[in-house]
């Protein structure tokens, strides 16, 4: 785990792809600071109000950060800020401009931006158990098109693998997108980066709620929302195959994605 700078958080934000644990965080961030935790709101009226719909997350990826986006935010973050503490584990946030208007909002100095991160391999395939991938109304609600305007990595060398190449994709571009915003953000917010595999033990969890300003006997909730489908050790070891095939640096990725002149929320 390395964070920014350690600090009494009063407003919590995750910077992660799906899958990655989040569901367990809320769990972990309600038990042990005793603060609203909501890990998506799902309720039929907080789509476009609390929750980003299909329209704002496809808006921000191939329009930018457009006028549809910030009065999202503006009503979002206009919101939480009438609340004394607020946590949101939600992935799908940080694909549709939450880092780029938290950095101006009222509440970007007393919040925390939880950069989390799950092994690549078991990810993967988490989605494929799942069969995600296979509708793209779940890539446009959920995860990320390789279609869209503003991604940072090019997904053409990842198509012949199929399904297989279209996740390992997804989890490769939140990757570097999570680099990008620590980059580009990082004198302006505080990022904490962690681990799903070690936040999940008792040492480590305590480190986290250090971290965010917090000192308090350890409560850890059990895991949940976990696949019951498992897949079979041919898949996991093509996969593995796969990743540990690939050249992959994500620092010299934002590098050279701003030297084009490129913004994720601004598109050339």
């Amino acid at each position: 785990m390395s964070e920014r700078q350690s600090t009494a958080a009063k407003y919590i934000f995750t910077v992660t792809a799906g899958r990655t644990g989040t569901a367990w965080l809320a769990d972990f961030l309600s038990a042990n600071l005793k603060v609203p935790t909501i890990h998506e709101p799902l309720e039929i009226d907080d789509f476009g109000t609390r929750m980003p719909d299909i329209k704002i997350m496809r808006s921000f990826n191939d329009r930018g950060n457009d006028e549809l986006v910030r009065n999202f935010w503006k009503g979002k973050l206009a919101e939480i800020a009438r609340q004394e503490s607020y946590a949101e584990t939600n992935h799908t946030l940080a694909k549709c401009g939450l880092v780029e208007n938290l950095a101006g909002s009222e509440i970007a100095k007393d919040s925390v931006l939880v950069v989390l991160r799950r092994n690549r391999i078991d990810q993967c395939l988490s989605y494929l158990a799942r069969g995600d991938f296979l509708n793209i109304t779940i890539d446009w609600q959920w995860y990320l098109s390789p279609n869209y305007q503003n991604n940072i990595i090019n997904p053409e060398i990842f198509f012949k693998y199929g399904q297989m190449g279209r996740a390992l994709w997804y989890v490769y571009e939140m990757d570097v997108r999570q680099h990008y915003y620590i980059r580009q953000y990082g004198d302006a917010l505080n990022f904490i980066e962690v681990d799903l595999e070690q936040v999940t033990q008792p040492p480590q969890a305590k480190a986290f709620l250090e971290a965010i300003g917090v000192s308090t006997p350890v409560v850890m909730p059990e895991r949940r929302n976990q696949n019951a489908q498992q897949l079979s050790g041919e898949i996991a070891d093509s996969v593995a195959a796969i990743v540990n095939s690939i050249n992959y640096d994500p620092e010299a990725l934002v590098s050279h994605y701003l030297a084009e002149g490129r913004e994720l929320g601004q598109l050339r």
